[in-house]
């Protein structure tokens, strides 16, 4: 029996279990326990044991190496070993004796237990041919084992049979497990039985195995017949792929996109938490069921499309339909899942809201085409302007000229004037138009066109403003400014009905991803307009009134303006619910002060003797322009584009005072000249004139330099005035 103190910190049930003898001793070499095999052995069976002194109880053993050795481990706490043979049985025995609270703890070990009988021959024959690892157990002590089991645990079969006891090569911690399955086989209560347990190699390291054991008999005597496979590669296999699964489970319910699994009959496999958020159904409402997100209108393609997918996949656009009924543009990527036999079970599809993307395809689509109008605006713009510039200076000569039709060259002058106003839209919607851009405080914008913007609004409309005092500062041309907030006005106030509505125009200041902007709303309550009419209200030309009643150009001018000003301009609206158009421009800080305006000089310019060189490529252009400078006095030298004003310049370069250029000319240019002349004469006087300059002047400096720009169609008197100006700056 045990000894009753509970510190004794090794298992009795193993140690019973095993065909060692071990013997407990206190210092003075009196027993305190053994083991059943102990017990057992005929030397002592005679009685209890526990209590008599080993050497008295055997008096054999007394003055033998066997009792010196147990005294000095009891005397110096080091272990020791000796292998002898018994006097008493005649039996080699290899004892083990190691310190053990106040005494020792001894093991001994029959090693003549290899010379009992062998296992059968044809046994010995089929065992060692196999691949799995086969004992033989009998008295608790292999009999037993095959090359196979010992080299998995990384010994020799002799030294496997040394060890003597199964219980050496099982994990301390499933020892009480190999213990009850050899007893529950021993006695019958399970003549076969499978377990699987942890084995420790002669290395140190832990292998697992499954043990299958049977109860038979051998020489008449009952054994336990054992196979043993190390399943540890299996186990980390089995790990890995569950790690593997986690991973795969890990990234499908993290993933962005919709994520679906469909068997052969269209029932979802698979449904993860994007699947949810695109869809609107969770998934324990889907899975199990036919696949609820295929409109009807697409359930034959897609059964067409399964019955025809290959390994490779497919990738497509289409729409699929949500809970709610609505549909959703999607990207979608589908590969076949296979089975066991390479067959295919269903398919696995991702995909993704394509969306936004569509609206931002949409949004471009609308961008290029709004850019190739307003190309051809501005072509047909520029040589517009020089066919007004004609008519009006040719008008206005006429009228100073004694004798003429007055009246009716008067109007020709007003009717090219109103043409001209129309080109200026056309370049502003082609955002060619030349701008004088500042910086302006937009509620100050708006309190100087309020009385202007109540004229033109009838008495059954009310116009309200509501002006953000930190609404703050953009960088704008004035003039196209005004002509913003009175076409948005105009607008909101044709889309109201007889009886009357309301104008709202607001200001504020909000931040965006690019910084702060400064905003100007319109809304009116007028009766709105459908999507359709909404996607093209911003196109040249487009217009929902009456013919005759519009150009269709003021929501496209306003577009112009703003996208020229580097912002944004957006419409909402719906059909009897008003429109709101709201405009957004990027704030600048306020102005640190500006000089008041002298006004435009009027003087007429001192021309006498003065030459200017005129560069034109327009024919009729040059010539009225001509004209009017030589009227006034100028003597003027004419070019055709740049290179032929370089010509003159070479040749007359000490007479020439002031150059007028157009910009956009075939060759060379009207800036590309002017930077030939300024490097040689820095303060040359220089008027470039253009209806259309198409970002030609962007490069060209103006600061430090006399530079200044006459805008086309222009008038005799506007020539003069700004070759003047010129001359005097």
């Amino acid at each position: 029996m045990p000894p009753s103190d509970a510190s004794f910190d090794y298992p009795f049930d193993t140690l019973d279990a095993i065909p060692d003898l071990v013997i407990a001793l206190d210092r003075d070499g009196r027993i305190e326990y053994a083991n059943q095999a102990a017990r057992s052995h005929r030397a002592v069976a005679a009685c209890d044991p526990v209590g008599d002194v080993l050497w008295e109880r055997l008096p054999d053993l007394a003055g033998t190496p066997l009792e010196a050795t147990v005294r000095e481990v009891i005397a110096n706490r080091r272990a020791s070993r000796l292998t002898f043979r018994s006097a008493i049985d005649g039996r080699a025995y290899d004892l083990r004796a190691r310190p053990y609270r106040d005494g020792a703890l001894l093991s001994f070990r029959d090693v003549d237990v290899e010379d009992r009988d062998a296992p059968p021959e044809i046994f010995r024959e089929l065992a060692e041919q196999s691949l799995a690892g086969i004992s033989v157990i009998q008295d608790g002590r292999f009999r037993y084992v095959n090359p196979r089991y010992a080299a998995a645990l990384g010994y020799s079969v002799a030294e496997m049979l040394a060890l003597g006891s199964p219980l050496a090569i099982v994990h301390p911690d499933d020892r009480e497990l190999f213990v009850e399955q050899m007893r529950k086989r021993v006695a019958g209560e399970h003549p076969q039985v499978e377990y699987t347990l942890r084995a420790v190699t002669r290395a140190g390291a832990t292998i697992t195995v499954d043990v299958y054991g049977v109860a038979s008999e051998m020489d008449g005597r009952p054994v336990v017949l054992s196979t043993v496979v190390d399943v540890s590669a299996r186990e980390a296999a089995e790990a890995a792929l569950r790690a593997s699964n986690q991973t795969l489970r890990a990234v499908i319910d993290t993933a962005p996109q919709a994520i679906i699994g469909v068997d052969l009959d269209r029932r979802v496999t698979r449904w993860n938490p994007a699947a949810e958020r695109l869809f609107g159904w969770t998934a324990a409402e889907v899975i199990g069921h036919e696949i609820p997100i295929v409109p009807e209108a697409h359930a034959g393609e897609l059964a067409a499309r399964l019955t025809e997918l290959t390994a490779h996949g497919e990738a497509m656009e289409t729409q699929r339909r949500r809970r709610d009924g609505s549909l959703v543009d999607v990207h979608i990527s589908r590969a076949p899942l296979l089975d066991a036999d390479g067959r295919t079970a269903g398919y696995v599809a991702i995909l993704a809201d394509i969306s936004a993307r569509r609206a931002l395809e949409e949004q471009l689509r609308q961008a290029l085409k709004m850019e190739a109008i307003g190309r051809l605006a501005g072509g047909v713009a520029h040589d517009f302007n020089n066919l007004l510039t004609v008519i009006l200076s040719n008008a206005e000569l006429a009228v100073a000229t004694p004798g003429a039709a007055t009246e009716e060259l008067t109007e020709i002058r007003r009717a090219a004037e109103r043409a001209g106003a129309l080109t200026a839209q056309l370049l502003t919607v082609s955002r060619r138009q030349v701008v004088r851009t500042e910086s302006l405080e937009l509620n100050a914008v708006v309190r100087d066109a309020e009385r202007m913007l109540r004229r033109v609004i009838p008495e059954s409309v009310v116009l309200f403003t509501d002006l953000a005092p930190d609404a703050g500062f953009v960088r704008a041309d004035r003039g196209q400014l005004e002509q913003v907030l009175m076409n948005l006005v105009v607008n909101a106030r044709d889309a109201i009905p007889a009886e009357g509505g309301s104008v709202f125009v607001r200001t504020s200041r909000r931040t965006g991803a690019h910084g702060d902007v400064v905003v100007l709303s319109v809304q009116d309550t007028g009766m709105g307009m459908d999507d359709a009419t909404r996607s093209r209200v911003f196109e040249p030309f487009f217009t929902t009134k009456a013919a005759g009643a519009g150009t269709g150009l003021g929501l496209a001018t306003v577009y112009g303006i703003v996208r020229q000003s580097d912002g944004d301009v957006r419409i909402d609206s719906a059909p009897d619910a008003g429109a709101t158009v709201t405009v957004s421009l990027p704030a600048v800080p306020p102005p640190e002060g500006t000089a008041p305006d002298a006004g435009p000089v009027t003087r007429p310019p001192a021309a006498a003797g003065r030459t200017v060189m005129l560069v034109e490529d327009e024919g009729a252009v040059r010539t009225v322009a001509r004209r009017i400078l030589e009227r006034a006095g100028f003597r003027v030298l004419e070019a055709t584009n740049g290179a032929e004003g370089l010509q003159l310049w070479a040749q007359h370069a000490a007479e020439i005072e002031i150059v007028v250029t157009d910009v956009v000319m075939p060759g060379m240019g009207g800036p590309a000249l002017v930077e030939r002349l300024l490097a040689e004469r820095a303060q040359l006087p220089v008027v470039f004139m253009s209806g259309y300059t198409d970002g030609a002047l962007d490069g060209v400096e103006t600061r430090g330099r006399r530079v200044f720009f006459l805008a086309k169609p222009f008038s005799p008197s506007g020539l003069l005035a700004q070759v003047n100006e010129a001359l005097e700056s």
